[in-house]
């Protein structure tokens, strides 16, 4: 009798502080009997961490999904019975990085299995909630090109009407404010470093204000950051309370 096919868990991770990892996250990594890890070494560190016995894992960074190497492996396993979970390297899976192409891959080729998420932390929306800027609408713009089309790609940034965000690294940052507060000095924006992290740290102000406090001070540029940008119609102070309702008074 064939096997009924298996379960493909996408499983968000902490993105700094092991405590924000969930109840179901703990329980889905306890039981899954492969994962699939963009990094096998980050892996097994988190599993360790989280004191979760390492079952198989298998790498399935953008190399080995695009080559289908890791796919091929999921889909035996999935046909086998197996419960699988899948890892990034840190936040919701398919978030800005190469996870989307295993889940298309199992929904096209094996649509009997199984794909479930366990939701959790995400870069995107810790600084999206922590920003104080209206997004009800906005545009999410991943990482910037390292090299080739990165100067039109930030332009396109700057001039998006409604808010975006976008990651960026420690090596790239001081660059990457520099050409968006050269297109747009006076738009407001949010910079969150190290989010959830032991030296997390939270900046709101023009973009022209930003970059200056990156000359000021340097090693701003560590870390990872997350950068969200206000619709650009905001300013700052904009329809914040009912007048008279939550301020008091009669003026």
């Amino acid at each position: 009798m064939e096997a009924m096919a298996g379960t493909l868990s996408v499983v968000a991770t902490p993105i700094g502080n092991l405590e924000d990892i969930t109840l179901r996250g703990i329980r889905t990594l306890r039981e899954a009997e492969v994962v699939f890890a963009e990094d096998t070494r980050r892996a097994r560190t988190l599993l360790a961490a989280l004191q979760i016995p390492a079952p198989r894992l298998v790498r399935a960074d953008e190399a080995a999904l695009e080559r289908g190497t890791a796919i091929q492996r999921a889909i035996a396993l999935l046909r086998e019975g197996k419960l699988l979970a899948f890892l990034t390297d840190a936040g919701t899976p398919g978030v800005a990085d190469p996870g989307w192409r295993l889940v298309a891959a199992v929904r096209q080729l094996l649509p009997e299995a199984a794909i479930e998420v366990v939701p959790g932390p995400s870069a995107l929306t810790a600084a999206v909630a922590v920003s104080g800027i209206p997004l009800e609408r906005f545009v999410f713009f991943g990482y910037p090109p390292r090299k080739k089309g990165r100067q039109a790609f930030l332009a396109d940034v700057a001039r998006e009407p409604r808010g975006a965000v976008l990651f960026e690294s420690s090596h790239r940052i001081a660059q990457t404010l520099s050409l968006l507060a050269q297109e747009a000095p006076e738009r407001f924006a949010f910079w969150g470093r190290e989010l959830t992290k032991l030296h997390e740290s939270h900046r709101a102000a023009t973009l022209r204000e930003l970059w200056e406090a990156l000359l000021a001070d340097p090693s701003l540029q560590k870390g990872e950051h997350t950068l969200v940008l206000a619709p650009r119609a905001f300013r700052l102070g904009q329809s914040l309370w009912h007048t008279g309702e939550v301020c008091g008074g009669d003026a």
